[in-house]
């Protein structure tokens, strides 16, 4: 990853957790980072520079981050599996279902990644969020620079 990460404990919500999935290993850093952000927007800590933004939207949040921080390490620049990753993560989605609902969203919607800059964004819809959010099923504590180096799907 080209940046910098301090060696800091996330707290994933036991929702994530228990989810059955097959993800990739570039699919898995996204959802890490989407988590990461959930984390620090419940701290309360703004992320909005020009890299990194949570933007609130009517029915969900826009994301903003550097691909760089989905990638493996410095010498990771495979844009091509990054764009294939945001791609085969849009297409993936969560089902929830309780005696009054039944609803599928996907994961991710419209990633788009900006030539030049190095800044991808997307949106996640507002269930997918608030699960990410939603720690009353548990959670699970790793940290997030060990998270990122797995490789195995």
């Amino acid at each position: 990853m080209s940046e910098n990460l301090p060696n800091k404990a996330i707290f994933q919500s036991y929702i994530w957790t228990c989810a059955k999935y097959d993800f990739s290993p570039y699919e898995k850093r996204i959802i890490y980072r989407l988590i990461e952000f959930a984390q620090r927007w419940l701290e309360g800590i703004k992320i909005k520079d020009h890299m990194h933004k949570i933007e609130p939207s009517d029915c969900g949040v826009n994301i903003t981050m550097p691909v760089a921080s989905i990638l493996r390490d410095e010498d990771d620049h495979n844009y091509a599996k990054a764009k294939a990753a945001f791609t085969s993560l849009s297409k993936k989605g969560d089902e929830y279902e309780d005696d009054k609902i039944w609803f599928y969203t996907a994961i991710i919607e419209h990633p788009k990644i900006e030539k030049g800059t190095g800044i991808a964004t997307f949106h996640v819809y507002d269930p997918i969020w608030r699960a990410a959010l939603d720690f009353t099923k548990g959670f699970k504590k790793y940290e997030l620079i060990t998270a990122m180096k797995f490789k195995s799907v």
